[in-house]
């Protein structure tokens, strides 16, 4: 196998925040070339080395556990309902979630803490505490899923972040529309799979409601017992990521789907998301560019609509009508958002809940920008002030004049972009003493002011060429390096690759640092530059052997039982510097 070398010199560059030069590091990362054969495709490969100023260091990825696997009393992605108890097949079989997505480390009173979302409807959150050697290697010991039944359960829980104070923030992706809720508490259609939530109510979703799915959910795994608060001053919609500042109070929140948004949030205190002021982006495009605008959509707290999660009628936070696009009745505004078009108005004194209740109708409605198609994973980079945003796909509504998803916006067609099936990550500086559309002064030094894009994937036939991006899901900075680690969820190569992308050249250097089995995710990715003195990136293998329509006989001769488990893992252990 060919050796692939990617050299990275590691800068304390000069950031927005002032901070001095430190001295530079050199590290090369021993690379992968892209899996040629079957045996290849069914496994997953890794690193197994990196230098750093001439010093070898062995490096990889470790599998800490596997879907299904038992750690003390309990199976790890097996499913819980709300009493506590095992979710199960009919005839009597554990339920597994093999989709294993956001993860962080925590550190607490000396032992380390992996926590975990499965991604399924429901979904369930596991806690594993790890050993540490002496050489820095981690070992799964016990498991226990996080009770989330006093804040309802959690539902599709997709990436998460570790927050500055010590603790883990989650996200519930792919809320379903209230407007297809059903006599029998289900939504018409299965939107976006909410009806398969019924089995943490054992069958039912007979006095439970949409409003309660959609949300930051935050984990503290130092109280006892393990604390969840849903923060509901932080808007419900389709969370991919929150990302917390070093201000403490500074977020900025993905909305993956299509014809979504960009959120910021500035929280009142440090290190309490329980109340602050949401703001939507509204874009303006320059080439392939960007310049923000936030609109402020208004400051709420957690107690404030923590009495209407429970149901709210759609028609008394909106005035409704059906027309056709650009027909809408006068008062009323065309909007073109996940719902595809419709003509709405907030009706008087609701301005509160239908900002946190129905955020993104209501950004639109404000004007802000509703066409970014799959919105993933944040990533802040200190070195340069920078946030960097992964978007999977340029397509729907970020092309020109989209037939169904431009139609009948009053606002705008903000984004017309080319078509890019293979997916761009924005970055862009922020800056403090901005101001909203309003006027007002945004309370942070973190406001990004624009985005432009940093690495581009290159479609190539019907597919993504083999030696760059494609689809690009989570993003992770390893702060005093010009590198950027890329996580891919895509059909458009058969393996999917961790990247890590060095943007001190241009375009940027790619080099592969692990690849899948055939039709998994890589997720879950957060760098941790010391637990227990070492540093580690959190990386989990979701759902291999899943449908691809790329892959025709490649499974050949079955699959193996079991190979559908996800992988637990990290990436490390990774010296000091």
């Amino acid at each position: 196998m060919r050796r692939l070398l990617l050299i990275l010199l590691l800068v304390l560059a000069f950031a927005t925040v002032g901070a001095k030069r430190s001295k530079p590091v050199t590290i090369v990362f021993d690379g992968l070339d892209a899996p040629a054969t079957l045996a290849e495709k069914q496994v997953v490969r890794s690193t197994s080395s990196m230098t750093i100023d001439g010093v070898e260091h062995p490096v990889g990825f470790v599998t800490l556990a596997r879907d299904g696997d038992l750690l003390g009393e309990h199976r790890i992605g097996r499913l819980i309902a709300h009493d506590g108890a095992p979710i199960t097949w009919p005839g009597g079989a554990d339920r597994l979630c093999t989709r294993a997505d956001g993860a962080t480390l925590q550190l607490v009173d000396g032992a380390i803490h992996l926590v975990t979302h499965h991604e399924c409807q429901p979904a369930v959150v596991y806690d594993t505490t790890l050993a540490q050697a002496e050489d820095g290697a981690l070992t799964a010991v016990s498991a226990v899923p996080i009770d989330a039944a006093a804040v309802g359960g959690i539902g599709n829980a997709c990436a998460a972040s570790p927050s500055p104070w010590g603790t883990h923030l989650g996200s519930e992706e792919y809320e379903a529309d209230v407007r297809l809720l059903q006599p029998d508490g289900t939504v018409a259609g299965n939107h976006e799979g909410y009806n398969y939530f019924s089995a943490y109510f054992r069958g039912t979703l007979h006095g439970v409601h949409p409003y309660a799915l959609g949300w930051i959910p935050e984990i503290d795994v130092a109280t006892t017992p393990t604390t969840v608060t849903k923060h509901f001053a932080m808007g419900r919609f389709s969370h991919e990521q929150a990302i917390v500042l070093p201000d403490q109070r500074t977020v900025y929140l993905s909305d993956d789907g299509t014809n979504n948004a960009l959120f910021l949030f500035v929280a009142d205190v440090q290190g309490d998301l329980s109340a602050g002021t949401l703001y939507a982006a509204r874009f303006t495009q320059r080439d392939d560019a960007f310049s923000l605008e936030w609109i402020s959509l208004g400051h709420a707290t957690n107690d404030q609509v923590a009495p209407h999660v429970g149901g709210v009628p759609f028609d008394s936070l909106f005035a409704t009508a059906d027309a056709k696009p650009g027909e809408c009745p006068e008062g009323l505004t065309g909007i073109n958002t996940s719902a595809k078009h419709e003509c709405l108005a907030v009706q008087p004194g609701q301005e509160l809940l239908a900002s946190r209740l129905e955020t993104r109708r209501y950004a639109a409605l404000r004007g802000a920008t509703t066409e970014l198609r799959k919105a993933e994973g944040i990533a802040w980079d200190p070195d340069h002030g920078r946030v960097y945003l992964a978007v999977s796909a340029v397509a729907r509504g970020m092309t020109a004049g989209h037939k169904k998803w431009d139609a009948g916006r009053d606002s705008g067609d903000h984004i017309r972009l080319a078509k890019n099936r293979c997916g761009v990550i924005y970055g862009g500086e922020v800056a403090a003493k901005t101001k909203d559309t309003d006027g007002a002064r945004i309370d942070s030094k973190y406001v990004l002011g624009g985005l432009r894009p940093f690495v581009t994937g290159v479609p190539e036939g019907e597919r993504c060429a083999i030696d760059a991006m494609a689809n690009p899901d989570n993003v992770a900075w390893i702060p005093r390096a010009r590198v950027l680690l890329i996580a891919e969820d895509t059909d458009h190569h058969d393996s999917n690759v961790l990247w890590a992308a060095d943007l001190a050249t241009e375009p940027p250097t790619l080099t592969r640092l692990m690849t899948t089995p055939l039709g998994a995710e890589l997720a879950g990715i957060n760098w941790f530059p010391d637990v227990g003195g070492w540093g580690y990136l959190t990386v989990n293998v979701q759902n291999p052997y899943s449908v691809n329509p790329w892959m025709g006989a490649s499974y050949e001769g079955g699959i193996p039982d079991g190979a559908n488990r996800s992988y637990l893992g990290v990436l490390g252990p990774f010296p000091q510097f």
